[in-house]
């Protein structure tokens, strides 16, 4: 039998005390930075039904691999998220299909085969925010929401799972009715300019961001344009006929954090 004098006793609880105080570490999942400045053009001035309003862009941010496919949706404007448009008091929402908006994202994100259809009503199914299947709305509400009126950052959480490596961080914007000499109004559906209601295509930001296991940072930039009537989500790499369309922002930048250990003391609330 082990016989414990006061001296051991106090030392076996010192032990105990130690060990319940040892902190242990905990990793805090990876996080993407995205800071958008709004340019002179950010806020347009239009009218609807002859009701002046002050509108603003529809925007997507994303994660592609080098190769362009699509990695990871950071943000969404909700109005292509779930193809919620304003339209006249005779028009049925569901009927309406704005594939100009945002057509590389939505291109690469229908092509990444993704289950969240719902994220991508621009390319995928017709219907209203009330008709999405509940199982899906936590991962929409997650990465969509009304644009901001003006500058603002983003920040996500990175999968436990997601693939280290280079990836390209882009930024697709677009205003509605932003017409200009290059990319007029009264442009026919089966005309080579057709844009819809867009006028000057969306414009594509890019810059590149490596996730390991050091930080890293990016600055984007204009690069090209999308299709005008959302043909395709083929990427034009030019700015020709652009002029207010590269004014929506100023700058957008992006920042890569690794995951960070905090020490959690064991035995304390």
């Amino acid at each position: 039998m082990m016989i414990f004098r006061p001296k051991s006793v106090l030392t076996f609880l010192s032990l105990l005390l130690g060990l319940a105080a040892a902190p242990l570490a905990l990793a805090a999942p990876a996080v993407i930075q995205v800071r958008v400045e709004a340019g002179p053009a950010y806020v347009q001035k239009a009218s609807v039904m002859l009701w002046p309003v002050e509108k603003t862009p529809s925007m997507a941010i994303w994660l592609a691999r080098p190769d362009g496919s699509h990695a990871l949706t950071i943000y969404v404007s909700h109005r292509v998220a779930v193809q919620d448009w304003v339209t006249g008091p005779f028009t049925d929402k569901r009927d309406v299909r704005r594939p100009e908006a945002l057509p590389i994202w939505a291109a690469a994100h229908q092509r990444s085969g993704r289950p969240e259809r719902q994220q991508c009503a621009a390319c995928h199914d017709q219907h209203q925010r009330e008709e999405i299947d509940p199982a899906a709305r936590k991962a929409l509400d997650a990465i969509s929401g009304a644009t901001p009126q003006t500058s603002f950052s983003r920040n996500v959480n990175l999968p436990a799972d997601f693939a280290p490596g280079r990836y390209l961080i882009r930024l697709e914007v677009n205003h509605s009715w932003d017409y200009n000499q290059a990319y007029p109004e009264d442009t026919e559906p089966d005309s080579p300019g057709y844009n819809g209601q867009s006028g000057q295509p969306s414009v594509l930001w890019q810059g590149e961001l490596t996730v390991g296991a050091a930080a890293s940072q990016a600055r984007l930039h204009p690069v090209g344009h999308g299709a005008p009537g959302g043909q395709s989500g083929r990427i034009t790499f030019d700015k020709d006929g652009l002029d207010s369309a590269l004014g929506i922002l100023s700058a957008v930048t992006a920042r890569y954090l690794p995951p960070a250990k905090s020490a959690v003391t064991a035995g304390r609330r």
